[in-house]
């Protein structure tokens, strides 16, 4: 229990400790990704980007000269970005690691272990490593790079097409130095504030003067009797004209409230997130840029290029982000069958579900819009409304024989 006169003189001097600590602290924060992603909404927005985009798969398909694709599923590539980027990581924590430099830094380096054509494995290298050195012909034009990196504290140097080199943008959220050392200073200082500034819970008031002796001995009395939580609940014996009154702590009088909301919509500006209401939005505004960029660099630096110029390109699968629940996907691919997009064996394998009459040497068919129709695994089919059986040599009989 602490003793005072006036309640506003100790507000003041409590705005003003806040104020001396925060110019004491001026000039004095260094931006580093860790120190930075110690801040909640940093943190937050850094988690949400890279773990929806690295939950994403990515696949290799096949343009083919009729313009029709063809997804290749058996490509040992589809491995390496899904499901083990090398014999010791998960094909999630690359993708995620390559968002987290392209957010803070607007690059990410990769390093492509070959062995021939074939790609052994792909191994991410801390961004803070990497030094590039270019060489640049009498036109001023690069016509060699080299990469000194580390990696497993190992101190290597590779040619540039050993790398998966993605670039998001000259810089990351990083550069925004002055809001990201608002944001650590103004927490910084409150911390600072609540710690070293002495704040009471209220005041005794006598109508007499007290002398020091006696302030202090009442002092000893109050605490011995009434603080700590073992003498919560205590009635409380006021003598000689005593008065107490309680004091409630007031961060609203720092402003520290409306200060932090105002940092957490900033940062949602720097990354994109702002007023993001929908998942759809939050594809098309924030995830879709990564994504192209993602895939660009991919295609560049993975595949051959024989295979570039033959139309092979990978893709990402949005629908993961997007998954409808069961009862929207059974009526997507229901509409899509019966207007003619897809065949039933195909909507089947996106509910990877069996064929129809997998034995079937004909192949898969289309469903039909006359009424209703019966069609067995040799494909003798019945048209219930005409009363008819076309049979699988295009012979016609009643339903009834």
């Amino acid at each position: 229990m602490w003793f005072f006169k006036n309640r506003d003189n100790e507000e003041r001097n409590f705005n003003e400790s806040l104020a001396e600590i925060f110019q004491n602290n001026a000039n004095r924060v260094y931006i580093d990704e860790k120190i930075v992603e110690k801040l909640p909404s940093v943190h937050e927005s850094i988690h949400k980007i890279a773990g929806g985009i690295a939950q994403l798969p990515l696949y290799l398909y096949k343009e083919n000269t009729d313009l029709s694709v063809t997804k290749l599923n058996s490509d040992y590539r589809n491995f390496l970005l899904n499901e083990e980027n090398n014999d010791f990581d998960t094909a999630y924590k690359f993708k995620y690691q390559i968002v987290r430099d392209l957010l803070l830094y607007g690059k990410s380096y990769n390093y492509i272990q070959r062995q021939g054509n074939k790609i052994a494995g792909i191994h991410h290298i801390d961004y803070k490593t990497v030094t590039i050195k270019d060489y640049i012909n009498d036109d001023g034009i690069i016509v060699d790079k080299e990469i000194h990196f580390t990696l497993n504290n190992r101190a290597l140097k590779k040619h540039a097409t050993d790398f998966l080199i993605i670039e998001y943008s000259n810089v990351g959220v990083l550069n925004s130095e002055s809001l990201l050392r608002l944001m650590i200073e103004h927490d910084r200082t409150l911390e600072s504030g609540l710690k070293n500034v002495a704040r009471p819970l209220g005041l005794l008031k006598s109508p007499n003067r007290l002398t020091q002796p006696i302030i202090d001995r009442l002092r000893e009395s109050w605490t011995s009797l009434y603080s700590g939580g073992s003498n919560a609940g205590k009635t409380v014996i006021l003598e000689e004209g005593l008065d107490f009154q309680s004091i409630d702590v007031n961060l609203v009088n720092l402003q520290a409230i409306e200060m932090k909301e105002q940092f957490i919509k900033d940062v949602e500006r720097l990354f994109g997130l702002h007023n993001i209401k929908s998942d759809d939005e939050f594809l098309k505004r924030t995830l879709s840029p990564i994504i192209n960029v993602i895939e660009s660099s991919i295609n560049k630096s993975i595949l051959l290029e024989i295979e570039k110029r033959d139309g092979y390109y990978f893709r990402t699968d949005i629908s993961e982000l997007l998954r409808p629940s069961t009862g929207e996907l059974y009526t997507m691919i229901a509409n899509a069958i019966k207007s003619g997009i897809m065949t039933v064996n195909e909507g089947r394998q996106i509910l990877d579900l069996p064929n129809f009459f997998t034995e079937c040497e004909t192949g898969d068919k289309l469903l039909l819009s006359l009424g209703n129709v019966l069609v067995d695994s040799k494909w003798n089919t019945t048209i219930l409304n005409l009363g008819q059986t076309i049979n699988n040599n295009g012979n016609t009989d009643n339903a009834d024989s």
